[in-house]
């Protein structure tokens, strides 16, 4: 039974169900051991065809992130090293906003699932570096860059111009996915 069980781990569960049909009519002396070792090599069947099954979906998810954009390492490079400098570089006068958004964007991207979305939202004068803080972080963290399919940039006073209509904002803004 042991040399039989492993060839039909390495079998299809087709061919199990009739090499099982097959031994229950020909072993004469197997009828009372059969039963757990039947119901015992159909669960470790499944579970293999389970794992098959599971190594198959994520092979081709892989294979379609080479092309499409998807949220994974290769696609959402991470780098803080560039955030840092271009922070640095084109945000002057800004360095407690710069501290909190390399904090605020590290602390996300370490949790491994987070339960929410970052959403960081920028107030200030014009011309303080609203925009160019979220371009800085959207190029440093996708591949992508503004074109992201994961980046949304609101501009309130382009995206939200009616106060009277924030209801109806709101709304059109938890579609955006």
């Amino acid at each position: 039974l042991i040399l039989l069980d492993s060839l039909l781990q390495e079998m299809s569960n087709q061919s199990l169900l009739v090499l099982l049909v097959c031994l229950a009519i020909f072993a004469p002396g197997v009828e009372s051991d059969f039963g757990s070792w039947f119901s015992s090599t159909w669960s470790q069947a499944e579970q293999a065809s389970r794992q098959a099954g599971s190594a198959f979906y994520r092979g081709i998810k892989d294979l379609a992130c080479l092309k499409l954009e998807c949220c994974s390492a290769s696609w959402r490079p991470a780098n803080y090293t560039r955030l840092k400098q271009l922070l640095a570089d084109n945000l002057v006068g800004q360095h407690i906003a710069q501290d909190m958004i390399v904090r605020a964007v590290r602390g996300h991207q370490r949790n491994v699932a987070p339960s929410k979305p970052l959403v960081l939202s920028f107030h200030g004068w014009t011309g303080s570096g609203k925009n160019f803080a979220a371009q800085f972080i959207a190029d440093s963290f996708y591949k992508l860059g503004m074109s992201s399919q994961f980046v949304h940039l609101f501009i309130a006073t382009l995206h939200f111009p009616d106060v009277r209509q924030a209801g109806r904002y709101k709304v059109r803004a938890g579609q955006t996915q």
